[in-house]
């Protein structure tokens, strides 16, 4: 990467927007973060900004289901 950074952060601000299940944009956003980062050693961590206790909820328990099925 040209100006050398290795963090970037996604914010939820059209989660649920839409109609679209929140748990699925979740499973998603996640699955193309872990994709992305499986083939790449560009970026060192990611940061999801949730602006809701809901939405940070719904994010654990996507964050328990993905790290259930890598062990």
């Amino acid at each position: 990467m040209a100006n050398e950074n290795r963090s970037i952060a996604f914010p939820t601000i059209i989660y649920g927007v839409y109609r679209f299940p929140v748990e699925r944009i979740w499973a998603i956003a996640m699955s193309t973060i872990g994709t992305f980062l499986l083939h790449s050693s560009a970026i060192d961590r990611v940061i999801l900004v949730v602006y809701s206790a809901a939405h940070y909820e719904v994010y654990g328990e996507q964050l328990a289901k993905m790290r259930e099925g890598c062990g």
